[in-house]
Parts: structure tokens; sequence; C-alpha cells
């Protein structure tokens, strides 16, 4: 299986998908996305690094608003 971090368009919050989703929900704004490529910032096969990656994608997104 492969996940995908993704960016909300809407909110620029950062999650973690199944690469096979059409779209995702917001955990932030709630708002339905629909997935197109621009939106994807990293796939991977390993489930375990989702979380860090998350977070440091998190972490690139505020430095790069602030």
């Amino acid at each position: 299986m492969s996940y995908l971090i993704v960016k909300c368009p809407h909110c620029g919050d950062v999650r973690a998908v199944h690469s096979n989703v059409k779209s995702f929900q917001c955990f932030t704004c709630g708002r339905r996305v629909k997935l197109a490529p621009h939106l994807i910032l990293y796939r991977t096969g390993d489930r375990d690094s989702l979380p860090l990656l998350v977070m440091k994608f998190k972490e690139i997104s505020l430095k790069k608003r602030g």
C-alpha cells in the first residue's frame, strides 16, 4: 500500500491519505478536497514513517507562512 502526504488548499494543513483515494477531508477546516497532483507533497510506502513525515511537512509549511 502506498500513502501520500497532502496539503489542504484552503487552510494549508498537512495530512496523510491512502494513495488510492480520489478526495479527502481536511481535519482542520472540515472541507472535502478533490485530490490533485499539485496537492501531493510526498509519496511513501512506509506506513510507520507517516506521523514523522506529516510533522516535518507541517513544520515546513509553517516556516513558509511565517
